[in-house]
């Protein structure tokens, strides 16, 4: 058995059965009539427009999704999440494309089932197991570069807040074991995370904010698999030439209405001769008029691993790119967002070093 299967056995054979048995003494019946259902979620309608390489055509599309969360909340410290999505079942967003089926139905998946366990005895720490977002602290001028925010991870991440340390008025820990890859009779794929992050209010006007996460992935290719392969990262016949390894530093200083951001993101585990580095600097100004930002990003082939990686951009790895957008909220549940990217991609990967753009015009409304 690999390493990572111990470590994985070990992580989830020890937080599953410490959940249920915190349920099974957890007074739920007694507790009963806390329990309630709380019911969200959100619908966006979106436009884009892509300017891609010749000879590739422009490429145009309306997108749309719809997004509904349940929350079954058993006590203060307990409960139950699901969420139901539209798309398609073997993509990590929730966009169908309008036109793409033929004028048939649009169809749901459930994206989200987990639960959420805060105990008692335990006040400082909170214990996520099944299918579940990332509680990461990400970048806030945007986020997604080394694992997009609609990928949903599949095991066990223990959640702590110990508060103050050093010059950090509050900090949070993160430690998490993902199953990447099941397969019946094979090894298994799995990768784990490693984050910390601190705030700090310098002033009744000011913060500072610094979050670092390590993300470890174990055999992307277990048993000669290629189910997770991809043809961004650098490959050598049917395997990648890199492993993975990759810590993404993350600084942002808030000041009144302004932003400034910095990140810096380093693959440990990259092959030699294969690039292994990115970064971003970024900023947002929040006006009467909305919010207005822009971030300039830079990212070498095997700085990220491209399937967990963000989809925004026309390259999910190798490329520099600028990112500028405007936010306005029309009311308390709309809110109207344009953005546009333009992305270069290094000649290295076997491209012309041409300028791709995509742009595009969403309204979300939440309910």
């Amino acid at each position: 058995m690999s390493s990572q299967n111990i470590l994985r056995g070990g992580v989830l054979a020890f937080t599953i059965p410490m959940l249920f048995s915190a349920l099974a003494t957890s007074g739920l019946a007694q507790q009963a009539e806390k329990s309630s259902w709380s019911f969200f979620g959100d619908a966006r309608l979106r436009h884009e427009s892509n300017d891609l390489m010749a000879p590739a055509p422009d490429w145009h599309r309306e997108r749309a999704f719809i997004r509904l969360n349940g929350v079954y909340h058993y006590t203060d410290g307990l409960e139950l999440g699901v969420r139901a999505v539209t798309g398609s079942a073997d993509n990590n967003h929730p966009f169908f494309d309008l036109g793409n089926g033929g004028l048939g139905k649009v169809g749901f998946h459930f994206d989200r089932l987990y639960l959420r366990y805060q105990p008692d005895f335990f006040d400082i720490g909170t214990l996520w197991v099944g299918k579940f977002g990332n509680p990461v602290q990400r970048n806030p001028i945007y986020g997604d570069l080394v694992n997009d925010c609609d990928a949903q991870l599949e095991g066990a991440l223990i959640e702590m807040e110990p508060g103050p340390l050093g010059p950090f008025d509050s900090t949070r820990l993160l430690l998490g074991q993902v199953v990447a890859l099941e397969q019946a009779a094979g090894e298994e794929s799995t990768f784990s995370m490693l984050g910390w992050s601190g705030a700090s209010n310098i002033d009744a006007q000011s913060k500072f904010e610094l979050t670092s996460t390590y993300y470890f992935y174990g055999d992307l290719t277990p048993d000669g698999s290629g189910a997770l392969l991809n043809t961004r990262n650098a490959r050598s016949g049917g395997n990648f030439t890199s492993d993975f390894g990759v810590l993404e530093t993350v600084a942002a200083y808030h000041f009144d209405d302004f932003i400034f951001t910095g990140e810096y993101i380093k693959n440990f585990r990259a092959a030699d001769g294969v690039g292994d580095t990115g970064w971003a600097l970024g900023g947002l100004m929040k006006t009467k008029k909305g919010k207005f930002y822009y971030q300039y990003q830079v990212l070498e082939q095997d700085a990220v691993y491209a399937n967990f990686a963000q989809d925004d951009f026309l390259y999910p790895t190798n490329h520099a790119s600028h990112l500028v957008g405007w936010k306005k909220p029309l009311s308390s549940a709309v809110l109207f967002h344009v953005w546009a990217m333009a992305s270069k991609m290094d000649e290295s990967f076997g491209a012309l070093n041409e300028t791709v753009t995509r742009i595009r015009v969403a309204l979300t409304v939440k309910f």
